[in-house]
């Protein structure tokens, strides 16, 4: 089984997850920036892990044209996504709380599109928690790439 990792970064926090779950996955993988990706990087590929920083409440426009420029390459194959996001608790607004229950994040989003695209989730949607809107991650989100990692890593080898 080979992975590819996918991922869009504006401050580096994103691609900073991306390295992470490349570096743990026990499986031959590889790291690509979205607006690298390529049709062939699909098909080759059986695993995939797509993450995204949460802007406007939604993934950035590279991961969505991934995603729809590609839709029929991810039939069938296994994937899990990933988004960083601002912590609206400690941000503690009530209009971007109210926002967040009306609109969501940008993982949740991923995971819809892939599935409407016949992609298997191996894992629900994970997110990480940047400081403030740049970041950088925080020491609790190391801790949870760490521990979702080994889950992923868990159900690949069910998979096989």
């Amino acid at each position: 089984m080979k992975g590819l990792v996918i991922y869009y970064s504006y401050y580096g926090n994103t691609k900073r997850v991306a390295e992470e779950y490349q570096k743990l996955l026990e499986i031959e993988s590889k790291l690509l920036s979205a607006d690298a990706v390529t049709e062939a990087d699909i098909l080759e590929n059986d695993f995939f892990v797509i993450g995204s920083p949460t802007r406007a409440f939604n993934m950035v426009k590279p991961i969505r044209n991934v995603l729809k420029k590609y839709k029929s390459a991810f039939k069938d194959k296994l994937v899990v996504s990933f988004d960083t996001r601002a912590d609206i608790v400690q941000i503690n607004s009530k209009i971007l709380t109210f926002m967040v229950k009306r609109f969501g994040y940008a993982a949740e989003k991923i995971d819809k599109l892939l599935v409407k695209n016949g992609a298997k989730l191996i894992e629900s949607h994970k997110w990480y928690f940047v400081k403030e809107s740049e970041g950088p991650l925080t020491n609790e989100s190391y801790v949870g790439i760490s521990n979702d990692v080994a889950i992923v890593n868990r159900k690949l080898k069910e998979n096989g």
